[in-house]
């Protein structure tokens, strides 16, 4: 079986080379394994070239090129690193924001959602951080997890959390910047220093409190 699928994929890649820039490479795509990237990224290439005026091969192109750009940003989220930035929609669905119009600032990362019974507890300490800590640069950008953009929206008026930085692309779990972020539970929290650099990941409560006043002193 083995030998077989390696001749499949021999021949595969001969057929390939053979008919570059023509329409054959649409059924060659569906029968590259993920595993082969270099060949998957070529055929993808060429599909782009050949045939940029189709929207199916729009469409391809952009989700490859966009699950790449967040598989090489994930590798980069760590202490010490620059926070990958992102744009992403805010409450109004209309207006987009940057991670890094924040710059200047430090920031809290702070990933979410309105059914989350956790991130709800953990909110009121984090209005009181944010009440206490404003004056002196610190801000949190607050990405929601939700589907809902009413139930989104009420969670924040209830739990007063009066910071403007609240983007969602209403994705649920399949959120563009939680993968980015490789955010696999939430609540789930980015500290983020005046320069983009992330300082810790996951503070929350005390850990959280005790790392601001460590930094500010007060």
């Amino acid at each position: 079986m083995e030998k077989q699928h390696t001749l499949f994929m021999n021949d595969l890649q001969t057929f390939i080379r053979a008919n570059k820039n023509t329409a054959a490479l649409y059924f060659a795509l569906p029968h590259i394994q993920t595993k082969d990237v270099a060949q998957l990224e070529s055929v993808i290439n060429e599909l782009n070239s050949a045939f940029n005026i189709s929207p199916t091969v729009k469409e391809i192109y952009r989700n490859y090129t966009e699950s790449k750009k967040i598989k090489e940003d994930a590798i980069l989220v760590a202490p010490g690193k620059i926070a990958p930035d992102f744009e992403e929609l805010m409450l109004d669905q209309k207006t987009k924001m940057k991670l890094s119009n924040l710059r200047g600032n430090l920031v809290l990362l702070d990933f979410w959602a309105s059914w989350c019974a956790p991130c709800r507890k953990e909110n009121p300490a984090l209005v009181e951080l944010y009440k206490k800590y404003k004056g002196d640069g610190f801000t949190i950008m607050s990405v929601s997890f939700d589907t809902d953009k009413e139930k989104w929206k009420s969670a924040i008026i209830a739990d007063k959390l009066t910071w403007s930085n609240h983007v969602s692309d209403l994705g649920g779990w399949n959120s563009k910047v939680g993968k980015i972020y490789k955010v696999n539970s939430v609540p789930f929290t980015v500290l983020i220093d005046k320069d983009g650099k992330i300082i810790k990941l996951n503070l929350r409560g005390e850990a959280l409190s005790n790392e601001l006043l460590q930094i500010y002193g007060h």
